[in-house]
């Protein structure tokens, strides 16, 4: 009898042990392929502070016809910073602005590669120049592309 009872717990042991292992395995394969996350390309403009955008968005003749929601949604994000690419304006708190190493240079132009999670994204409007509004976090700085300019 003793030899049964053995048996079983070595059984029920070794099930939940191969169960705990499985379960360990399987979150790291998710944490692995970080499918969350998304490259974006800044330029060199940015740092701004969101309410300084803000203010030129309600005030400039070019984002006449920005949308009265995604305003208020970027105005309720509080003291956060912005960067800029070509179709977005990426915004991000002050931690992770500062993982971007930002030069002041002159004759090249500067793109800042980075991968982060995005958190929600609106479009800005029926602006003369749309562009999506990003809310980002966990900023992870790739590298850097310079483009000389030709003098």
């Amino acid at each position: 009898m003793d030899k049964k009872i053995i048996i079983i717990l070595s059984v029920i042991l070794l099930v939940g042990n191969l169960s705990i292992a499985y379960a360990m395995n399987n979150d790291l394969k998710v944490e692995d392929t970080n499918s969350d996350e998304i490259l974006l390309p800044l330029s060199m403009s940015g740092p701004i502070k969101l309410d300084e955008l803000i203010k030129e968005i309600k005030t400039k003749d070019y984002y006449k016809g920005y949308d009265e929601q995604t305003l208020q949604w970027m105005t309720n994000l509080g003291d956060k910073y912005v960067y800029m690419t070509n179709d977005s304006f990426v915004i991000m708190n002050q931690a992770d602005a500062k993982k971007i190493p930002m030069e002041i240079v002159t004759d090249v132009y500067i793109t800042y590669n980075i991968k982060c999670k995005l958190i929600e994204s609106h479009p800005l409007g029926n602006t003369k120049y749309p562009k999506n509004v990003q809310y980002v976090h966990d900023v992870k700085y790739i590298n850097q592309d310079i483009t000389y300019f030709e003098v």
